[in-house]
């Protein structure tokens, strides 16, 4: 009897180690050397509706950027049970995804814009809508979602303040978006916040200091969705 308590006690510290041991690891997990699988970002509405990014990378590990109005604020790190990994893999595989429009327009503007892409081996297909979106895209959108309700998520970094007190511009942001991206076709898109480029901050980075109108759209809704852009690397309230 004292030998099978033992066992089961080294048993139950074992376990325990390793799920630290697991957790450390994921945590120090470099994210630039992972391959991304799929990508999920939601914009703002005119509601509370959540505002988020999340990432899935081929051997599982996820990431969920909660910026506005979710549980979890800041960057969360996760891992995807394997059986769960290979059953959405198959699903982007089979989904001909390529075969669909790149966007939609919507029909409902007081609905979030969802933004879904998928890294193939050999392409990358993004697709943009709101409502009208087809059945296929919207399943692919659903099993996105419910990774978003996987057990111990660990937080990887805290979220920055967005106050707009001090020394911080309420209306202006400093927005470094990818090489491909044309700064004056992607600030267009943002018509409706009368955003507009102010100058450039350096060329080669694709960085930029952009302004809009704070008293038509809340500051904190706008970095939210600029952060939420796929074709954006950073963006932060602009210091004086």
């Amino acid at each position: 009897m004292k030998i099978q308590h033992s066992l089961l006690i080294f048993s139950l510290f074992m376990l325990t180690s390793c799920s630290i041991i697991n957790t450390y690891r994921l945590q120090e997990t470099d994210l630039t050397n992972l391959n991304v699988l799929a990508q999920l970002s939601k914009g703002s509405c005119f509601g509370r509706c959540p505002v988020y990014h999340l990432i899935v990378y081929t051997n599982g590990v996820v990431t969920y950027e909660g910026l506005q109005f979710t549980d979890k604020q800041g960057l969360y790190i996760n891992k995807l049970p394997d059986t769960e990994l290979r059953t959405l893999k198959t699903l982007l595989q089979t989904a001909e995804l390529n075969k669909f429009n790149d966007a939609y327009r919507g029909k409902v503007p007081d609905i979030q814009t969802v933004t879904i892409s998928y890294h193939a081996e050999d392409f990358v297909k993004t697709i943009v809508g709101k409502d009208g979106r087809p059945e296929k895209v919207m399943e692919i959108q659903a099993a996105l979602e419910a990774i978003e309700n996987l057990p111990n998520w660990q937080l990887r970094t805290a979220p920055e303040t967005t106050s707009t007190n001090g020394n911080l511009a309420s209306n202006q942001i400093r927005v470094q978006l990818k090489p491909e991206v044309d700064a004056n076709a992607w600030v267009r898109k943002y018509g409706r916040q009368q955003m507009r480029i102010m100058t450039g901050l350096n060329a080669n980075n694709n960085l930029w200091l952009v302004e809009f109108n704070a008293e038509r759209s809340d500051p904190k809704e706008v970095l939210a969705i600029v952060q939420a852009d796929l074709q954006v690397v950073n963006a932060e309230f602009h210091r004086k």
